[in-house]
């Protein structure tokens, strides 16, 4: 029976959905074309749009959407350097999902615009004009994400077998890149920030180092502000992913104990969640201010979880830095569709359809049981 590595456990994944499975060798991401990201929104696959293959199905309206293709980049990344061509604030960009930085991804984004130009190329990226639209591309607005991955130097028949039994249903952990590539962890940061340990939290971000964001909160530390000044001295949107991190933190810790115990069918009370491609799963919080989200069994056991942690369903309410994170609920276990498999050598390319917000890494992370996810390719 394999033991989850020590950041799965960080990230509260502590369970497998066959532990009865042995680890299996292989490596993602060695190049950046292994991960293929193809996002799908209004009908309209964003790689055939690139193509003038496809044109997503909206009415005429103010929005100017694009397809972007962004080869290692992140999403905030491609939208700053979309907006540069564009002559617009950043703030104007807006799209419906994070996508992996490394991977080639192709995704759309919008822009209110009178006349926007028919391509934009910058290092790394290409963007075309594809529709003009009543509503922009808003976070989760997109209908689901096709992926094509390639493993290298593993046993590409054992992992077939397995992919095949795990495309049936899959546990629907937030995955590696939610919380961040290096200590401390973004949900270990958002913790404290919902404790109100402004300070310390505030030291621990500054601390990692980055150019972005953690260098605005150490000059403000540094010309003497407190914590809750330095914190809002960055941006909205980066202070929410350090919740929300924690909000996963929560989620696949209860998705875990649920796995263990073998409790994935909903029990009375439990909410459902529905599925793009029919059917429906067990739905478990999301932890915030909304008490709705904390009903039946599930609701308890994540209640119990921030008990632990020192919270309430009251300290997602965040007057000081003008945050609210209502909560809500998210499938525990999710199918990978329309699944193909193509065996190269000791490679396996595997191409699939996931709904919006479930990740790739989650399935492999099910079908390898990765000793060690870094040097795997996981981040």
């Amino acid at each position: 029976m394999a033991n989850p590595p020590e950041l799965d456990v960080r990230t509260g994944m502590l369970a497998y959905a066959r532990p009865d499975w042995d680890p299996l060798p292989g490596r993602l991401r060695e190049r950046l074309p292994d991960f293929l990201v193809d996002e799908v929104w209004r009908g309209a696959s964003a790689l055939m749009a690139a193509a003038s293959l496809e044109s997503p199905e909206v009415q005429e309206g103010p929005h100017a959407v694009f397809s972007v293709i962004k080869v290692g980049l992140t999403t905030e990344e491609a939208a700053g350097l979309l907006a540069r061509a564009l002559r617009i604030p950043t703030s104007r960009v807006s799209y419906a999902g994070l996508k992996d930085r490394r991977s080639v991804s192709a995704q759309f984004m919008s822009a209110p615009l009178g006349r926007p130009p028919e391509v934009v190329r910058a290092r790394k990226l290409m963007a075309r004009f594809v529709c003009r639209s009543t509503e922009p591309v808003y976070r989760g607005s997109n209908d689901l994400n096709r992926f094509t991955l390639r493993v290298r130097e593993t046993e590409p028949r054992e992992l077939s077998r397995r992919l095949m039994e795990l495309s049936r249903g899959f546990p629907n952990f937030f995955s590696y890149q939610r919380f961040g590539d290096r200590p401390p962890l973004n949900h270990e940061i958002g913790l404290l920030v919902l404790r109100r340990e402004f300070d310390r939290a505030a030291r621990l971000l500054a601390g990692k180092g980055g150019r972005g964001y953690e260098s605005r909160v150490a000059d403000a530390l540094d010309r003497g502000a407190g914590g809750l000044e330095a914190l809002r001295a960055i941006p909205r949107g980066a202070l929410e992913m350090m919740l929300h991190s924690y909000q996963a933190y929560v989620f696949n810790l209860t998705l875990s104990g649920r796995l263990r115990d073998g409790r994935l069918s909903p029990r009375p009370g439990d909410r459902v969640a529905p599925l793009s491609g029919g059917g429906e799963s067990l739905a478990l919080p999301l932890p915030g201010s909304d008490p709705d989200a904390y009903r039946g069994s599930a609701g308890e056991e994540t209640l119990e979880v921030l008990r632990r942690d020192g919270l309430s369903p009251e300290s997602f309410r965040l007057p000081e830095l003008g945050l609210d994170l209502a909560g809500g609920v998210r499938p525990a276990w999710v199918p990978a569709r329309s699944l193909r498999l193509w065996k190269r050598g000791d490679s396996l390319l595997a191409s699939f359809a996931l709904d919006r917000g479930s990740y790739a890494t989650s399935l492999m992370r099910e079908a390898l049981l990765p000793r060690d996810p870094s040097s795997q390719g996981f981040l």
